[in-house]
């Protein structure tokens, strides 16, 4: 029993190696992150983005919603190619804009409750925790 206890106490423990590891947000399953800012500019709708799976992004555009691949490990981001669906509204500029921004962004880091991913040019989109 002891033997059982030990290795789990490890795990609680402050300063302990599971501790010390970097949230992944691509690993906190039910977080939905909704884009604050892209490149430093407020958005006036709701965008999100969320990891429903290992391997796996989605969300919601202006206008549509979208799914697709995240195959980098944290802090990599890599977006591969996004299907969504197919509903026209009045922000299908900004819509386009956000797509090829997120699959521009190829790093990721996680504060609190704020996700950051950027480019390797400077290109920015501020997320926050919505749940």
């Amino acid at each position: 029993m002891i033997k059982l206890i030990l290795p789990l106490l490890a795990l609680l423990v402050p300063g302990s190696a599971a501790a010390d590891a970097p949230a992944d947000p691509y690993r906190l399953p039910g977080i939905v992150w909704q884009l604050e800012t892209l490149d430093g500019a407020a958005l006036r709708g709701i965008v999100t983005l969320s990891f429903p799976q290992e391997g796996k992004l989605s969300g919601r555009a202006p206008c549509n919603a979208y799914f697709g691949e995240q195959t980098a490990a944290y802090p990599g981001f890599l977006a591969g190619a996004l299907g969504m669906t197919k509903m026209a509204c009045i922000d299908l500029g900004f819509e386009s804009e956000f797509f090829s921004a997120l699959q521009a962004m190829r790093h990721a880091a996680m504060e609190g409750d704020r996700l950051t991913l950027t480019d390797d040019t400077g290109r920015r989109m501020i997320f926050t925790a919505a749940q």
